[in-house]
Order: C-alpha cells, then structure tokens, then sequence
C-alpha cells in the first residue's frame, strides 16, 4: 500500500475496528463465553498482516506458536479452568527482552544474526505462566539509546494516528502495536522515557513502574533507570499487566484501597522541568485539563520545577549507560552502529567513577526533594513532553540541541534517575491533531496509603475518565 492510501486509510483504523481493544473486555468475554481465544488471536494477527507493512510495528511474528497458546488457552476456558489471569490475552513484547525460541536483536544490526534465545525473561516467564498468548516481537531504536521511532535494523516505525508522525521511542513498536489494535498488551521498557514518550505521541497509556519492580534479567546497562512496563489503551489493562509481571507484589499491591474519584484527590502541578516547559497551545490544553480535575473536586498546588545542573548530571549517567551496553563492542564495529550511539559510548567511555558517582548522589538528593514537594499529595501532573510528535524518520521537534535528546526529554528521564513511577495519559490533541500526554508521577516505593504504583495508576485513571483522548 502506497503512504498517501495508507494515510487515508489510518484514519478509520487507529482507534477502531480493532479486534481487541481492552484486554479486561477481553477476559469477560472468554468467561461469559462470547469470546473465544483462537479467534481474537486469528484477529489480532490478521490485522498485522494487514497494518504491520505500513507501520513497521513487529519485527517478529510468530503465528503458529500463538495460534497453538490461543487452542491451549480455549480448551482450558471450555473446561472452566483458565490457568491464571492474562489466559488467552495476546501481548507483544518488545525486541530487548528474550522470549525462548526467538532472537533478541535489540534493533542493531550487530546483532542481526543473534541466536534464538533458550529462555524467556523473567517478565516474560510471568506473562507467559498468566496465559498471555505470545504474538511477536516489537521494534525498538538500536540499543534503546535514543527517543524517536527510527533503527537502523528495522527502518522507521510509523505513528498509526498518522504515518507522517514520529511514533517516539524507544519502545515504538509496542506503542505502534497498541495504537493500531495488533494487541491489547504490548511490553515496553523506560530508561529515560522509553515507555512515555512513544505513549504520548500515539495516544495511548504507558506506565513506567518504579525501579526495581518489575525484575529484569540480564540486568540492565541502563542500571537503576531502566524498568520494564506495560504499554495498553486502557489504565485498567496497565494495571492488570503490571500485577503480573510485579510479582508477588503485584498481589500486594491488590489490596491497597486508592482514591476513585476526582473530589478525593490532592495534585501537584507543574508546567514542565526548567527550561523544558509547555508554552502556547499546549499550556493551552494543559491548563483547560487542570481546570477540568479542579471542577470535579480534586484541589491542585502549583509549583515549579527548577533543578541546576540537571542536564549535565543526566548524561553523565546516560553516557556511562550506553557505554556499559556497547562494552563488548570492538572499535572495528563502531561504524556499523548508529553515529549517535557511538558517540555517546566514546564519551562515557571518559567519564570516571567519581563523576558518575557524583551524579549518582546527585539524583539520590533530587529524589528526596521531588518526595518532598509531593508531600501528602497523591500525585504530580505535568506534560510527559512540551510538544506533539514531530516528523516520523525526524529525531528532534526542531534544531538538534548540542546535548542530544535528553535536552528536550528532561520531563521524563527525570523520574527515571529518581526511580519514582510515572503514567502517560492521552488527554488532548493539538489543531492539527497530533496528541498530548499528561503525566502522572508519585512518590518513590510506597508509604502508609499503600504502594505508589497503584496510586499513581488511580489518578491516571480518573485522568482518563475525566479527560476522554478525542478521537478514541
């Protein structure tokens, strides 16, 4: 299919008609038995047969071993008996992350060849022992180092809202995949915005847990700021989701009780994070969201986020990141990467331990005063990103800052070296229709209301009833 047809066409089909468009829904269904598994999965995979050319949002599909999980599953709710709470749920899983059998290329082509893996991981064990029917892998920027939706593996995963738009990254595929109603459960991951960002620009729900919550293995080289999350249209599904991978406190988390309505909720707001702020339409729409919380009860404090020496500490950390994950690389290799990715490896390579450990301590401080300006306040709220998604093979909204991305992506990557949890709803679209993503932050871990995560996804969730994305 042509772009110009396929942009036509996305119109009717971001949103709509998809298969599967809430994975609760979806389980209600197989119960109540108007649905069956084989046939959501036979559907789900139909539609990327039919999108994923256009969208670039799977490098892997695996349709005969999903088909076999979707029988497996079927027999088990004829027998009244599913075998735990995703049975039967399609999920994609994002290409970082082994899943036996298949290859984990992590969108190198360095690792174009790679071997199928002969485990899964662990968050994909537990997906895995739920029920969830495996479809495929989704696609991701080289080694997840940078925010838009381009790899030099698998070319540019294009935004289903509108193929002309950035998807974000670099989880870009799952936000594609959930976007496009290829599947209700798409697994993600955030190091600096990875989850949020993509979330944003396409209009769905992404939620970055707290640090360590979700296990990983191998650990990451991202260190404490990379989490692994779920990426669905609906908080509800997030939340499902995460209680699966976030094991056994997933069921802890269960029984906390979170506020449901919008009267009994006390907000921060911020408009951004230093320089890096909303200004013109999206304050605009900003703004007329606050309005709309505080006229359904919630009281809201505003305050302004100002952090020196915020950037220059974040790439310090960054650097040594990317460095850690490129540290088996030979320089003979390097021109095969992308620039960027080499680049920022030479220079983490420079950077010493008592630089990264400063900065280390420099975010342990920050943290403190983030928890301390939350205070008894159920959640902050402020944009994920001052901007809507800019073109789909661009990397930046504008002229290329000298930092890089990070530059612009300060109102995410903060909470990742603060490991405080953070949800992205849709709840706006500019004129010209590209999307908005408000973001819900909340204390680091849990207190005596119970654990953060829940919270911050009950805020998300009243968010989203009170402010429906247009469109959906």
């Amino acid at each position: 299919m042509a772009l110009s047809a396929a942009m036509t066409s996305l119109s009717d089909l971001a949103f709509a008609n998809a298969p599967t468009t809430s994975a609760v829904d979806v389980l209600v269904g197989y119960a109540a038995g108007r649905l069956d598994p084989v046939a959501v999965a036979e559907a789900c995979l139909a539609r990327i047969h039919a999108l994923n050319p256009m969208l670039n949002a799977l490098c892997h599909v695996d349709a005969d071993a999903a088909l076999a999980a979707a029988r497996a599953s079927a027999m088990r709710w004829r027998q009244g008996a599913p075998c735990g709470p995703l049975d039967g749920v399609p999920v994609t899983i994002k290409d970082f992350f082994d899943v036996q059998g298949w290859s984990t290329r992590r969108g190198s082509r360095l690792l174009a060849d790679a071997a199928p893996a002969t485990a899964d991981a662990p968050a994909v064990a537990r997906l895995r022992e739920a029920g969830a029917v495996l479809l495929g892998k989704t696609t991701t920027t080289e080694f997840g180092h940078k925010a838009s939706g381009v790899s030099p593996l698998t070319g540019v995963t294009r935004n289903p809202l509108d193929p002309a738009w950035s998807s974000g990254g670099s989880s870009c595929g799952a936000a594609v995949a959930t976007a496009a109603g290829l599947a209700p459960l798409n697994l993600g991951s955030d190091a600096a915005g990875s989850i949020r960002i993509p979330s944003a620009f396409c209009g769905i729900h992404g939620h970055k847990p707290s640090g360590g919550l979700v296990p990983a293995y191998p650990p990451s080289a991202f260190g404490h700021a990379a989490v692994l999350g779920p990426m669905t249209r609906t908080v509800a599904d997030g939340r499902l989701m995460l209680r699966v991978m976030a094991r056994p406190n997933g069921q802890r988390m269960a029984g906390d009780t979170q506020p449901s309505e919008a009267r009994h909720l006390r907000l921060v707001a911020a408009t951004g994070v230093n320089d890096c702020v909303a200004r013109g339409e999206v304050l605009d729409r900003f703004e007329a969201g606050l309005a709309t919380l505080a006229a359904a009860g919630a009281r809201i404090e505003r305050q302004d986020i100002r952090i020196d020496q915020l950037l220059p500490r974040f790439l310090s950390l960054w650097h040594v990141f990317v460095a850690t994950a490129g540290r088996l690389i030979p320089d003979h290799d390097m021109d095969r990467m992308e620039p960027t990715m080499a680049a920022m490896i030479r220079q983490g390579r420079t950077i010493g331990a008592i630089e990264f450990n400063a900065a280390t301590v420099f975010f342990a401080e920050v943290a403190a005063m983030l928890d301390g300006l939350i205070g008894e306040a159920d959640a902050l709220l402020l944009p994920t990103l001052p901007f809507g998604p800019f073109g789909a093979a661009e990397e930046h909204p504008g002229t290329p800052p000298a930092e890089g991305w990070l530059a612009w992506g300060q109102t995410c990557w903060l909470f990742n070296a603060t490991m405080m949890p953070a949800s992205s709803v849709p709840y706006a679209r500019l004129a010209d229709g590209r999307p908005l993503g408000l973001q819900v932050v909340g204390h680091r871990w849990s207190d005596a209301r119970g654990w953060s995560d829940e919270r911050v996804l009950a805020v998300a969730e009243i968010a989203a009833r009170l402010l429906p994305f247009p469109g959906r």
